[in-house]
């Protein structure tokens, strides 16, 4: 198939990809976004569960949707009334339960001094690597950064750490495909034989879910292990489920 054909027919697959992903989230309790311990996944699952099934079915959607404006323009799947309006109520009142998440480790600062360490947190993520993704090969230097292969296309996925009281940790995957027909662009890449063909931006969990940003703020010694292999885990499971929307992708020279 052309090229165009592809990235439609993968960004619908992605957008479809995420909603079953979400529901299945919600089916189950939310493995995942529990693990991250992140305030904004817990605060919007603590008010899913002051909904109605039906009401979360429409939250849901409406999130995932909104992230995916692309593929449900393609698909003809508009936002409804209805998920507008629950979308518009959750902007309303998501603070509020967000902040509520955020009391255990507030009172905890109040305590407790700063203990992570960004060398550390460094070292756990590329153990991890090594023990999760043994097939990646990384770079030395932050952002720590590798690329997976799926026939037409590449995954390349960086992971990041910096200061800020105590450490913040984020990652991200771009999907993209290496076009050695065109003259590459000036300044990026201008020593490779190819550009970098890609259509959308970067993603991670709670963008590809319609909730923001992933990132993990790391304030103690005893938090930076287990935050890197959570981190590592949700990659290693977007990454595992790539042949879902990549499969048969591949684009005629």
């Amino acid at each position: 198939m052309d090229l165009q054909t592809a990235e439609q027919e993968r960004t619908i697959r992605f957008y479809r990809w995420a909603l079953d992903e979400f529901m299945r989230e919600h089916q189950q309790d939310y493995p995942l976004l529990r693990s991250m311990r992140d305030s904004a996944a817990s605060g919007l699952i603590a008010y899913i569960s002051t909904l109605s099934p039906q009401e979360a079915i429409i939250l849901i959607a409406a999130l995932v949707k909104r992230f995916h404006p692309t593929a449900t323009a393609l698909l003809g799947e508009a936002l409804s009334s209805d998920e507008n309006a629950r979308l518009a109520e959750w902007n309303r009142c998501s603070m509020s339960f967000i902040s509520a998440q955020n009391q255990p480790i507030l009172r905890r600062l109040e305590s407790e001094k700063l203990t992570a360490n960004t060398k550390r947190l460094k070292a756990f993520i590329v153990k991890g690597i090594k023990d999760i993704l043994p097939d990646s090969s990384i770079t030395e230097k932050q952002p720590f950064n590798f690329i997976n292969s799926w026939g037409d296309w590449r995954v390349e996925t960086d992971i990041d750490i910096h200061r800020r009281g105590g450490c913040v940790l984020t990652y991200r995957h771009l999907i993209y495909r290496l076009d050695f027909s065109t003259t590459p662009i000036e300044g990026f890449g201008n020593h490779m034989p190819y550009t970098r063909v890609t259509s959308h931006g970067w993603t991670d969990i709670l963008s590809w879910m319609g909730l923001g940003h992933s990132r993990w703020e790391v304030n103690f010694a005893d938090e930076e292990e287990d935050i890197a292999r959570t981190a590592l885990q949700i990659c290693k499971y977007f990454l595992d489920h790539l042949p879902d929307f990549l499969h048969g992708l591949n684009i005629d020279d």
